[in-house]
């Protein structure tokens, strides 16, 4: 096979090294036809504006400035595949060109795609397939790229095996890039079934891809792939079967994966228990995470507080409190330091069944803790006090906490403005509301609705018109809540006649 000469090949004539391959080409494959300068310097001004163009050898190249029909007379694919083939030095410049002759009308099939991820894989910067194949596979209106013939020419050269798994790696990469799992999950098995075998880290990131995506049962079939295929797997493999496993509820399969990583040698870790953990506490049987839980610290392995959250939540969502208090017992006793989040579990679960004393209690001991509340803390208990009725201790526990300098949101915002509209202190409402939006918070659809309700319940039917309109005026549309609201107040202040203008 033809190969460049030594001084077409050295980096001090890159520049012009494009124009000479393609002279040297003409000169020995069309001496019949004769010389043809003007294409030659056409080539090299081509390779001369593509390198001084730009400092990014990722930016896409300009066009080179010959016609299309010169391209289509020279650059024929065994052409292409021997300028590429003889620019393994050179892999900006083999890219520049592949990427001009594609620009310039020339169709690359799977050959010309081969010798380019030849030159790149060679060259150490198989990177830059990514954004190519991306490229190719989104210009493909004409089906011309076939991915499984491109293995084909790639599995017919001397460093075929680290070439084709760069390019698989590359190609199901390209295809997440284009958000495309769907192609890059039957690309896979196509490749997969004509007996390429990808490397473990590139089923790890399409498991990751599906995972990501909601296909956890493809997830699976990707594993029973990686064992067909006789792959090594490793610790986030199983990562990522477990969370897809247990997100799906499937605990007794996730059980049997604990004895799967055994058998190959790997042992569980940490987050491999606290995903196993989370589907138990998901699916109702927190009482199980919690014993698996005590198995895991028994082995030795580090318990961290996102451990004992997970348990402390399954069992606020039953409503089992006692047992998620006993489980902070026992972390306080492990030295295990409980969060806001374990207290937020707490005294949410307390709010829900509208145990208010514990829920503040259990505030106290949060704070004596040095752990400091939050907006969705403060606001289960809000919510729970507006439940009871006991709307002045709403309005006094929503002042201590602004005035303590953390951040107000919306949802307290409303809870406060609802308090003041069930004591009938509408004035205040309002206030309460301008000042939430002095605060840069913009008003919702709830906010208008409460407002209206506090309207109606004092038979201020024309106020609470107003409020209405007002909310229409600033783009948000009514919801049967605040029609029904609306039409009950018109009701009954006895201006039934009035619901009309709701219509």
């Amino acid at each position: 096979m033809w190969r460049l000469p030594p001084l077409l090949c050295s980096s001090t004539s890159q520049i012009f090294s494009w124009g000479s391959v393609i002279t040297h080409l003409i000169n020995r494959e069309f001496k019949h036809i004769g010389r043809f300068p003007q294409y030659t310097c056409l080539a090299s001004a081509s390779a001369l504006a593509q390198i001084t163009s730009s400092s990014d050898d990722e930016q896409k190249p300009t066009a080179a400035p010959f016609s299309s029909s010169e391209v289509r007379f020279v650059l024929v694919r065994s052409q292409v595949v021997e300028i590429l083939n003889g620019l393994r030095r050179e892999p900006n410049l083999a890219l520049s060109f592949f990427r001009d002759a594609w620009v310039q009308g020339f169709r690359h099939d799977a050959a010309t795609c081969a010798a380019i991820v030849h030159v790149l894989c060679g060259s150490g910067v198989e990177k830059k397939l990514i954004p190519l194949f991306s490229e190719i596979i989104l210009s493909d209106k004409d089906s011309s790229f076939d991915v499984l013939a491109m293995f084909g020419f790639l599995s017919e050269g001397q460093n075929c095996v680290n070439e084709v798994t760069y390019a698989f790696d590359t190609v199901i990469r390209a295809y997440a890039h284009l958000k495309m799992p769907d192609w890059a999950a039957q690309t896979f098995f196509q490749l997969c079934a004509r007996g390429y075998v990808p490397c473990i880290n590139t089923c790890n990131f399409l498991m990751n891809l599906l995972v990501g995506c909601g296909y956890m049962k493809s997830v699976g079939d990707v594993y029973s792939q990686i064992k067909r295929s006789e792959i090594s797997p490793n610790l986030y493999t199983f990562r990522i079967l477990m969370e897809a496993l247990c997100s799906r509820g499937k605990l007794f399969e996730a059980n049997d994966l604990l004895g799967e990583m055994r058998q190959v040698g790997i042992e569980p870790d940490s987050s491999i228990f606290s995903e196993f953990v989370c589907g138990m506490c998901a699916y109702g049987t927190p009482d199980s995470g919690y014993m698996l839980l005590k198995y895991v610290r028994s082995l030795g392995i580090s318990i961290a507080t996102i451990h004992y959250n997970l348990v402390i939540s399954g069992f606020c969502e039953m409503g089992k409190l006692c047992e998620a208090e006993e489980v902070l017992e026992d972390m306080v006793k492990q030295g295990v330091p409980p969060n806001v989040y374990t207290y937020g579990s707490l005294i949410g679960g307390c709010c829900s069944s509208r145990n208010i004393s514990r829920a503040l209690s259990l505030r106290d001991q949060m704070a004596s803790r040095g752990i400091e509340t939050n907006c969705v803390i403060e606001s289960s208990i809000l919510h729970c006090l507006s439940e009871l009725g006991m709307n002045a201790q709403v309005l006094e526990l929503f002042e201590k906490y602004k005035n303590s300098g953390q951040i107000v949101d919306k949802v307290l915002y409303n809870i406060a403005i609802d308090a003041q509209c069930k004591l009938g202190k509408m004035e205040a409402a309002v206030e309460m509301f301008q000042e939430m939006k002095g605060c840069g918070l913009v008003p919702e659809k709830v906010h208008y609705t409460t407002l209206i309700n506090g309207y109606c319940r004092r038979g201020e039917i024309d106020n609470a018109w107003g409020t209405f309109t007002c909310m229409k005026n600033v783009g948000l549309e009514p919801d049967v809540v605040t029609y029904s609201i609306l039409a009950s107040g018109f009701a009954k202040s006895g201006s039934g006649g009035d619901t009309r203008a709701l219509d």
